[in-house]
Formats: C-alpha cells, sequence, structure tokens
C-alpha cells in the first residue's frame, strides 16, 4: 500500500505505524488506541496482502474503538467479500447504501459479489455506477473491475476496463499493459494483442512469459515464422522454458519440421513431470514421417502417464485406420470420442473409419458432428457431401457444399467437388461457374477435380480456362 492510497500517512509516519502493529501482534506492546486513519491505512496494507488473520484482529480492535465508522464498515464488507461471507457483505452494504449512497466503493464490491454469483448484468451495473460516484484512482477502479471479469470469462469487457485502466495510468504501470494484451489474447483479438505484448516488450523486453505468449499468438495467427522467433526469444532468456519449448516444437510440426519438432518436444519432456502430452505430440510427429510402429510406441507411452489422454487413443486409433485395421480404428476412435466428445477430429476419424466399413449411417453421424463442432474445415463438408452423393443423394451433396462454400469461401476444394458434381449430373454451364471460382481461388488444387472427374481433362472449355487462368 502507497500513502497516495490513504491519502494522510507520510512513509515515514506509515511505517512507524507498521512497526508499532507487528510489536503488538508479537506480543511486545499492549493494543494502545488507533485513530480512524491508522486503521484504515493498516486494514488497506492487509487486505492488499491478503492477510486475514491480521483483518481480523483489526476489525475486532476497530469494532471496539471506533464503533459504526463507515469508512471501517467499507473495509470489513472487503473483508466478508475476501473470505467468501457474501450474505454478510451484501447486507453490510445495503447498510452502508443508506449511509453513504455516493460511496463508489459500496457499488464496486456489490459488483465484485454479484461476479462471483454469476450475476453479470447486476454487477456491470454496479460497476457503471461505481466509475460514475468515483472521484479519482480511475486506474485501481477500471483494473479491479477488469480482473473481476476476465475471472468470469468476460474477456471482451475485462478487455475494455484494462485499456481503461491503461490509459489512466499516471506512472504507466507496464503490468497493465501485461495485463491488457493477455486479456485481449483471450478475447482473440490476436492483432491487437500482438500489437500490445509488442508495446509491452519495447519497455521490458526480458520477459519470457510476454515473449511467449507473443509466439502463441502469432502461432494462432498461423504466422508460423513469426511464432518461432518469438519463441527463440523467451528461449534466450530462459533455455529451459517448458511452454517455449512446446510451443515451438508446435510451430515446427505445423510447419512439417517433423524431427526438429521431436528434438524439442523431448527437451521440453525433461523440464516437466507431465508426460502424457509431450510423448503424444512425439507419437503424431513419427505418424507424419510415416513411421507408424514408433509412433505407436510413444502413443502407448503417453497412455501408461495417463490412461485417459484421449489424443494418443485417437492417434493409435488412425494409425490402425491407415493400416486398414478398420475395426480396431473405429474401437480406438470410440473411446477417445467418449472422453472428448467435442472434438470434431475425433468424430471424423470415426466416420472415415466407418466409410470403409460402409457402416454409412455412422459415418455420416461422424461426419454431421465433426460439422456442428468445426464448420471452417472444408475436408469435412467434402467427405460428407461424398457420402451423400455416393449413395445416390445427389441434391442434398450439392446443397452441402454450397453451405460449406458460404462458410469456407476461400476453399477451392469444395468448388472443384461442386464443379465436379455439376459436370457428372451434366449441369455444364453450373460446372463451369464453380471450377471458374475455384481456379481463382487456387489453381494448383485443380487435380482435385480430375480426380473426382477424369472426362474432364478433354474438355475443351476446361483446358482454356486453366490455360488464360
Amino acid at each position: 500500500m502507497s500513502t497516495e492510497d490513504n491519502g494522510f500517512l507520510s512513509f515515514e509516519e506509515f511505517d512507524a505505524l507498521i512497526t508499532r502493529y507487528q510489536a503488538i501482534r508479537e506480543g511486545k506492546l499492549d493494543p494502545g488506541y488507533f485513530d480512524v486513519v491508522e486503521l484504515e491505512g493498516l486494514l488497506d496494507y492487509h487486505l492488499e496482502i491478503n492477510s486475514l488473520d491480521d483483518i481480523k484482529f483489526l476489525l475486532k480492535l476497530a469494532e471496539k474503538q471506533h464503533p459504526g465508522a463507515t469508512s471501517i464498515d467499507i473495509r470489513r464488507a472487503k473483508f466478508y467479500f475476501s473470505d467468501g461471507q457474501f450474505r454478510e457483505a451484501y447486507s453490510l452494504l445495503k447498510k452502508l447504501e443508506g449511509l453513504e449512497p455516493s460511496n463508489h466503493e459500496v457499488f464496486l464490491i456489490k459488483g465484485l459479489i454479484q461476479i462471483v454469483d454469476k450475476q453479470l448484468k447486476l454487477a456491470k451495473e454496479n460497476f457503471r455506477k461505481a466509475i460514475d460516484l468515483a472521484e479519482g484512482d480511475y486506474e485501481e477502479i477500471y483494473h479491479t473491475i477488469a480482473v473481476a471479469l476476465e475471472s468470469a470469462r468476460q474477456y471482451k469487457e475485462a478487455m475494455r476496463y484494462y485499456k481503461k485502466a491503461w490509459q489512466n495510468s499516471l506512472d504507466k504501470d507496464i503490468d497493465l499493459l501485461y495485463d491488457l494484451a493477455y486479456c485481449t489474447e483471450k478475447a482473440g483479438y490476436y492483432e491487437d494483442s500482438i500489437r500490445y505484448y509488442h508495446e509491452y516488450l519495447d519497455l521490458n523486453p526480458f520477459l519470457e512469459s510476454a515473449w511467449y505468449n507473443l509466439g502463441a499468438c502469432y502461432h494462432t495467427q498461423e504466422k508460423f515464422q513469426n511464432a518461432i522467433e518469438a519463441f527463440d526469444y523467451a528461449l534466450t532468456i530462459d533455455p529451459v522454458y517448458t511452454l517455449a519449448l512446446h510451443g515451438k516444437a508446435d510451430t515446427l510440426a505445423r510447419l512439417e519440421n517433423y524431427e526438429e519438432a521431436i528434438e524439442l518436444y523431448q527437451r521440453s519432456m525433461r523440464n516437466s513431470e507431465d508426460d502424457a502430452e509431450g510423448l503424444c505430440e512425439i507419437g503424431e510427429c513419427y505418424r507424419m514421417l510415416d513411421k507408424p510402429d514408433i509412433a505407436q510406441e510413444y502413443y502407448e507411452k503417453s497412455l501408461e502417464h495417463d490412461e485417459n489422454y484421449s489424443d494418443a487413443l485417437y492417434g493409435i486409433g488412425m494409425i490402425e485406420y491407415e493400416a486398414s485395421q478398420n475395426l480396431k480404428a473405429i474401437y480406438y476412435l470410440k473411446k477417445a470420442i467418449k472422453l472428448a466428445p467435442y472434438n470434431p477430429d475425433y468424430w471424423y476419424g470415426f466416420g472415415v473409419a466407418c466409410l470403409e466399413m460402409d457402416m454409412l449411417d455412422d459415418a455420416a453421424e461422424g461426419f454431421e458432428k465433426a460439422l456442428k463442432l468445426y464448420p471452417y474445415d472444408p475436408e469435412f463438408w467434402v467427405s460428407f457431401a461424398d457420402l451423400a452423393y455416393s449413395t445416390g443423394n445427389e441434391d442434398k451433396a450439392i446443397e452441402l457444399l454450397y453451405k460449406g462454400g458460404e462458410i469456407n469461401k476461400d476453399s477451392a476444394k469444395i468448388k472443384y467437388r461442386l464443379a465436379a458434381y455439376h459436370f457428372t449430373l451434366h449441369d455444364e454451364l453450373k460446372g463451369l461457374n464453380c471450377f471458374k471460382e475455384a481456379v481463382k481461388l487456387n489453381k494448383d488444387e485443380s487435380a482435385d477435380f480430375f480426380d473426382f472427374y477424369p472426362e474432364g481433362q478433354q474438355l475443351e472449355q476446361i483446358k482454356s480456362i486453366l490455360t488464360n487462368s
């Protein structure tokens, strides 16, 4: 607590007050008289460091020496809140609201309690009242509200209050800028978060967690080289920083640099007790390197650490599928789905394995569930459409792809498959229009059209579109 917080005690006076209080707590002095300002200062200090025993002692002392002092009761309400005594806090705040209707702290504390009680609408109303009534110290008020909203996963609104706290910070406390960057990342505004992290790192370039978070934002944006650079800065500061090692490994895996990714996953595991994830990631890299036997070893090691690690079960399921052991694949994929029913990749893998076994209803269920969970993968749409098309439901197949194309406007794959469907159904005009749109999006994926409709290679109009694009 700074002396500016109470507005009356100098640093020297506050240090002397703390020394005197500690002597009382150690039994070296009898409790003497404290005036209200001194008790306010002591309570504020111990509330800040969350020393509940000291707060209880001081509140009992205040009750004897200054019964009914509203400034003490405000701090009593804060204690009730921090101690989880919400009913007591609320009852006291209701009384204080009648006594001091213009005290912003009453409404601020009410809002904090309502956040915990999941009464978000009421909490936001009280936060607005607190701000309207405040006559200064806006940085602390905005920051308190931001932390509360972030704890309730109201990231967008929390981000707004962190920004206000930073803008109202007279000494430009860079911790506020870090909080703003982190909450903005949580809210999904990655470009803004990247900008805030850069602003923070310009002021403090030696915080490895900021570099890691910056790398994670770049990774989410699929700016993989930028991500690697940020992770490298974090590792320069702390060469055994597990999160940065793992983050860089994930990024290298996305760039299909699996050998180096494996090395980094292994390094990250040497510094962490939680091996299940790292072992599974190594297994996935070996699967991508077409080394299924080694991959399976790592998946099984992962399951030894955590028998319910769903990604490892999924990995084994995909190895079995790729080996045409579809019944085994379905067995492992169903186990993975039972543990993590909201993972679209598990449902999609289940769908393709069922399709190989001609379990068409189950395949349809897998594809449909995958799409509901994640409609942004063109492969999901095409697979579901192909299933409908192959079972004679051409209208449904086309409807699915038009819907998928609306959601995935940059997907050439969907357009090529639509073109192939239309040509197969002798609707040449629609087929040509879809083919033109697909070529504009990505000419290099045109082989997908010819795989489904090889007759297209003989069509002069198709040749002309490719030649002139």
